[in-house]
């Protein structure tokens, strides 16, 4: 065994033996580490005495130029520090990256190696050749997989920063500080403690490059979906109005609201709107009478547009910020039930103006697609008539690609009922309700993981005898039994429904009209022959 691999592995004896065989101490690997580097990294105190003893060069460079002191800070205990540093390492070398021993211990997130690495002189204001001090790398929390056991240490480590004077407000290469770099990791514990040590919690980045957006901690916060460091910072005064240099304010900065991320983003929301200057923004209060319900004010909703408050009254377009930055009517038909007020607060603010095609600028959702996904069919069937697009399709950068009320308010039901949610929305009568107003069944979608699904799969799965019946009757490529998702077609769908329900009406009424298979599908259709 080489003297590399023996102190790798900490095997005291077999390094010994490779050492009186004649092996080369200082001999390095084909990655330029030496036994010394091995034994530093992997912590073996008996290994390095040995090595040292064998007079092994304290300051050869190995893998990325860096010395054994180094690799040890990031790995081992103090006890091999304290070897090493008693041979004459230097506590400050630092790598070809400009990583030094105390940038190592803190990105381990290692509290008791940073300690004594500042007690013995390391350097808080040296930076790596991305202008990172070690104050910027320990403040984003751990970077790699094997250091998330320590996540819990990285603010310990990051207050033995501060105390050692790391200025706080240091910023790398892209202008991020490390209360920046905290904000975009969700560190609500160093965000506090890099607030409550004076950092700018207003600084933006450089605004340079792809990825800068002279955005500030908090639009970082909520583009990650950090609630607790979006509270944090609310508290301590961060400005929820501050625009990036696209003019997105941190409320911009939220993805779009999905099945996973919904009570992460309501967090969010919920900890903005508490911000004081909300009560100068466009939608002030509104939020209190727009809830979730069976039945809504609608006389106490109007009265925020009505044109006799003057420049107080909101426009009938504009996003209501407090409310997750929906324009009004796509909130309403959102939150909204068939109940009649709900219905008749969305025909009022149409007659107002209201655009029936508007996206939303966080949901990306247009009102009759918010009402096609609860399966709103009275609320879908106002929409209409005010001339809604009943093929509007969701951006292909965004969940659910390509998907149009139709597909949407298919895809939603089949997983509420799949789920045994139940639920109050009325998806086959709001599906039958789109097809009857033009919705489009030929539409093929591209992305996974739906890719090759169109309206008759979704109809199929929610197990919607009647909409699957009109997508057929309007023929065309919508129709086509045979069309390939994956290996199954819409009759072996029909077929699977069948095992898993019991019920064969799908099944049967599709073979009652399916066309014999091409000849390529024959073998495969064996259930349009059984």
């Amino acid at each position: 065994m080489s003297p590399q691999a023996a102190a790798q592995a900490g095997d005291l004896k077999a390094l010994t033996a490779a050492l009186a065989a004649g092996a080369a101490v200082d001999a390095p690997w084909g990655d330029g580490n030496t036994a010394l580097h091995e034994a530093a990294l992997g912590g073996s105190v008996d290994c390095v005495k040995l090595l040292l003893a064998k007079d092994a060069n304290v300051h050869a460079r190995g893998r990325n130029d860096a010395t054994p002191f180094i690799f040890a800070a990031g790995n081992a205990t103090p006890a091999v520090l304290e070897l090493l540093h008693a041979a004459g390492a230097d506590v400050n070398a630092v790598s070809n990256r400009g990583a030094s021993a105390l940038m190592y211990a803190a990105m381990k997130g290692v509290p008791e190696t940073t300690s004594w690495l500042l007690e013995h002189g390391a350097d808080v204001t040296l930076r790596t050749s991305l202008m990172q001090t070690a104050l910027n790398l320990v403040a984003g929390g751990p970077s790699e997989k094997e250091d998330k056991p320590n996540a819990h240490f990285y603010p310990v480590v990051a207050k033995l920063l501060l105390d050692a004077g790391a200025e706080v407000d240091s910023r790398d290469k892209d202008g991020w500080t490390p209360l920046y770099a905290a904000a975009a990791s969700g560190e609500a514990e160093i965000v506090k403690l890099l607030i409550d040590a004076g950092a700018d919690y207003m600084a933006t980045d450089y605004g340079k490059g792809a990825m800068a957006l002279q955005a500030t901690p908090l639009h970082q916060a909520c583009a990650g979906l950090h609630a607790s460091t979006v509270e944090v910072l609310v508290k301590a005064g961060a400005r929820v109005n501050q625009q990036d240099k696209k003019r997105n304010l941190p409320i911009d900065a939220l993805p779009p609201v999905n099945n996973l991320n919904h009570a992460a983003h309501q967090a969010c929301v919920y900890w903005l709107a508490k911000a004081p200057e909300y009560d100068m923004t466009p939608g002030k209060g509104i939020d209190e009478v727009l809830k979730p319900g069976p039945e809504v004010d609608v006389q106490k909703v109007l009265a925020y547009f009505d044109k006799a408050k003057g420049p107080d009254a909101l426009d009938v377009n504009a996003p209501i910020l407090r409310a997750n930055h929906e324009p009004p009517l796509s909130l309403v038909a959102f939150l909204g039930t068939s109940g009649p007020t709900w219905c008749q607060l969305a025909s009022e603010l149409i007659s107002l103006g209201a655009d029936v095609n508007q996206n939303a600028a966080v949901l990306i959702e247009s009102p009759l697609f918010s009402a096609a996904h609860n399966g709103n069919v009275e609320m879908v069937k106002l929409l209409l008539r005010a001339k809604a697009n009943p093929n509007w399709t969701k951006s292909e950068t965004y969940a659910s690609p390509g998907f149009t009320p139709l597909i949407e308010c298919l895809s939603n039901a089949g997983g509420v009922l799949a789920a045994g949610q139940g639920g109050s929305g009325n998806y086959e009568e709001t599906a039958l309700e789109l097809l009857a107003n033009g919705a489009s069944t030929d539409i093929i979608l591209k992305k996974s993981p739906y890719e090759g699904m169109m309206p008759l799969h979704f109809a199929i799965k929610a197990g919607f005898l009647r909409a699957t019946k009109a997508i057929m009757e309007r023929g065309g490529t919508g129709a086509d039994v045979y069309a390939k998702v994956g290996f199954m077609t819409a009759l072996s769908m029909a077929e699977d429904s069948r095992y898993r329900t019991g019920d064969s009406a799908i099944e049967d009424y599709l073979k009652s009209v399916a066309p014999p298979p091409p000849p390529k599908l024959r073998n495969e259709a064996c259930c349009v022959n059984s």
